[in-house]
């Protein structure tokens, strides 16, 4: 009772190895921001992306205010395209 599973007991820690590369995220259909904020200030690099402008406007308003660094683009996402940068463009 109380013992970890037989793999956790042997488990060797991830020493000497780089660290992963910062996680992004294209938050597509963003709203608002709540989730784009919410990954931002979790250290995750957010591109939120929504049709609605007024939407995008209290998006980037919120993110502002809760200093979080979030890009956010109004944009039809059905026309997004990839830069050869790996990054979005509207």
């Amino acid at each position: 009772m109380g013992r970890p599973p037989a793999r956790a007991q042997h488990a060797e820690p991830d020493r000497g190895r780089a660290r992963p590369a910062r996680r992004q995220s294209l938050d597509i259909g963003c709203g608002t921001g709540d989730n784009s904020i919410y990954l931002a200030k979790h250290g995750w690099q957010v591109t939120g992306v929504d049709f609605v402008a007024k939407a995008v406007d209290k998006a980037r308003a919120k993110a502002a205010a809760d200093k979080a660094a979030v890009t956010f683009h109004q944009a039809d996402v059905t026309q997004l395209r990839t830069r050869a940068s790996g990054r979005i463009s509207a």
